[in-house]
């Protein structure tokens, strides 16, 4: 039985997805975990330094700074490890922003020298050291350095998951792009909210209740969008 690929347009250019598929996925779609666990969890955040998040066009600086921030936040309250990778180089552009601090003293410090992070020795070594299998990426710029990265490690044989609403890039166009890459190539498109709660495992235990607390103080500080019912 065959399927005519939909498709949608975006700025004149055509994309295959996988909406109206009735359930169908494409025979490309990769085999992506199924279920992401606390205990095998590693949180990386990609190049969260002015230049490159400065460079942002696909989500609210404000709002993506305070989601990678409470995505550290929340891997601090699981006990999952936090690699930190930046890019080398003098001057304000490379330093990680001022709303990240706090993460990065929390969290292991990789130089990336290579375009693909995986390619860095001292990334893999620090991987191997955390004995987890599952990387969770966030950062900028969704079609490069997390890219890459999630597509090198599935190679490898690690299971990955992108937090869609905690990463960005210049362009919606090309923030697609890689979205239906990563996706057929297995890795898994989560967001950094839900993952508070399928990490956790529980909805009573204290861990599980610390990482719900990070998400509502995250949305008690952004503007809402759509107003509250009220009776």
């Amino acid at each position: 039985e065959t399927h005519e690929t939909p498709y949608f347009q975006f700025q004149g250019y055509r994309f295959a997805t996988w909406f109206g598929t009735r359930g169908r996925l494409p025979q490309l779609w990769g085999q992506a975990v199924t279920r992401l666990r606390g205990d095998d969890a590693l949180v990386v955040l990609m190049d969260c330094q002015s230049g490159p998040l400065g460079m942002v066009r696909t989500m609210e600086q404000q709002a993506l700074f305070s989601a990678l921030a409470s995505l550290a936040d929340i891997a601090s309250a699981l006990a999952i490890p936090v690699l930190l990778v930046t890019t080398p180089g003098p001057g304000a552009a490379n330093e990680v922003v001022p709303e990240l601090a706090r993460v990065a003293l929390g969290a292991r410090h990789i130089t990336r020298h290579r375009t693909s992070v995986w390619e860095d020795m001292a990334f893999r070594e620090a991987v191997k050291e955390t004995g987890r299998t599952t990387l969770i990426i966030g950062g900028a710029g969704t079609d490069t350095a997390v890219a890459l990265l999630a597509l090198a490690a599935r190679d490898a044989g690690l299971n990955c998951a992108v937090a869609v609403d905690a990463c960005g890039t210049v362009s919606e166009v090309a923030e697609r792009a890689a979205w239906m890459r990563l996706a057929s190539s297995g890795v898994a498109l989560v967001s950094w909210t839900g993952l508070a709660t399928e990490l956790a495992d529980t909805v009573t235990g204290p861990q599980s209740v610390a990482a719900q607390a990070i998400v509502r103080a995250h949305f008690a500080n952004l503007p809402r969008t759509i107003p509250m019912h009220r009776e």
